[in-house]
């Protein structure tokens, strides 16, 4: 998967360290006279700032429409449109550019849509989701970046952030039982073996890390923001698998481990060979019907870049020699395999606790 979760973070970051305050909302008060210049029209256009620190203030600019319009923002007096001011060194506006719509009140729109969703399937549950949710975003952004920032090797970062994550995603569910100890030990097995395949492969192709999206801004905020100290990209790719390959692996890890502890209620003198073939079934029927749909997840992200790569017709033993493509495989096969080996972990895992009187 070509946009990691990660990298999206990372840049994100990266942007507010570098342009705190300097983004904020407007509103179109009116539209002035305009002027066409060969392939673009330059509209003058008078905004009223509506957050951040140059609130109420009116200022002016121009609104450049492009030949093609997937680059333009269309706009009309009473529009709220996102700007940029630049600043003189005195702190004061220097400039002013119309960056795009807002187009926070439909996301937000959207995630309330998914609340309502979770709550009237999952009722009470609901909360559970919300708050494994929340607790992972948190982690990301208030744990794994920071730790990264300041210099922390990536993949033992990753690593620990994840299996954080897993802990409290399995505590909301499962409550602190024998379901919780076989599904955390499981997990703690399969992320080991991923990390142990991640460092194989990576090593084996040469990935540097250095041309996947995001790479070169983390290397501009390294060399120019004080006390960013990122430079293994090797292990960020690492860390980046690791956090895929354990969140795809935490929903068999429970169906297998539910599934036998209900065996195990149902049966009380069910034997531990019967109740490891009975996980190996459940873990056999949830392989067969997500392993396609896995695969379909992870190489979502590189529709555009392989519809790219045909367009322009560029060789196959270019493409799939290109470090972008070989991390997409990377992402996807070993998220697979460990989604695969995970399977007889938890099993065995969970017939030894179960029948453990």
């Amino acid at each position: 998967m070509k946009n990691f979760l990660l990298f999206l973070f990372i840049e994100l970051l990266f942007c507010q360290s570098i342009f705190a305050d300097i983004f904020c909302k407007a509103k179109v008060l009116k539209i002035g006279s305009s002027e066409i210049r060969e392939n673009v029209k330059i509209e003058e256009v008078s905004l009223r700032i509506i957050s951040g620190k140059y609130k109420n203030k009116t200022v002016e600019t121009k609104n450049y429409l492009w030949d093609e319009k997937n680059y333009n923002t269309y706009i009309k007096p009473g529009d709220t449109v996102v700007i940029r001011i630049n600043e003189t060194i005195d702190g004061k506006i220097d400039t002013v550019l119309i960056k795009g719509y807002q187009r926070e009140k439909i996301l937000f729109l959207l995630l309330l849509v998914f609340l309502i969703a979770v709550f009237l399937v999952c009722g009470k549950k609901g909360l559970v989701v919300v708050a494994s949710i929340t607790a992972t975003v948190s982690s990301f952004m208030f744990l794994l970046i920071p730790m990264l920032k300041n210099g922390y090797p990536p993949v033992i970062a990753c690593g620990f952030v994840a299996l954080l994550i897993a802990l409290a995603m399995l505590l909301l569910i499962l409550g602190f039982s024998k379901k919780f100890m076989a599904s955390i030990l499981s997990l703690s097995i399969g992320m080991l073996f991923s990390v142990l395949l991640s460092v194989i492969f990576v090593d084996l192709t040469k990935i540097s890390g250095l041309f996947m999206e995001g790479s070169r801004m983390i290397l501009t905020a390294t060399r120019s923001i004080p006390g960013w100290t990122i430079s293994d990209f090797r292990g960020i790719i690492i860390g980046s698998v690791i956090i895929a390959a354990l969140g795809v692996a935490v929903d068999i890890v429970v169906d297998i481990v539910v599934g036998m502890s209900a065996l195990c209620r149902a049966k009380e003198d069910i034997t531990k060979k019967e109740l490891m073939a009975s996980g190996m079934k459940i873990g056999r029927d949830v392989l067969s019907g997500m392993l396609g749909s896995l695969f379909l997840v992870f190489t979502a992200g590189s529709i555009i870049m392989l519809t790219v790569y045909t367009a322009l017709k560029i060789p196959v033993l270019r493409v799939i020699n290109w470090e972008f493509f070989a991390v997409v495989i990377l992402e996807a096969f070993i998220g697979s395999i460990t989604f695969v080996i995970i399977i007889p972990i938890t099993v065995l895992v969970s017939g030894l606790i179960f029948t453990r009187k």
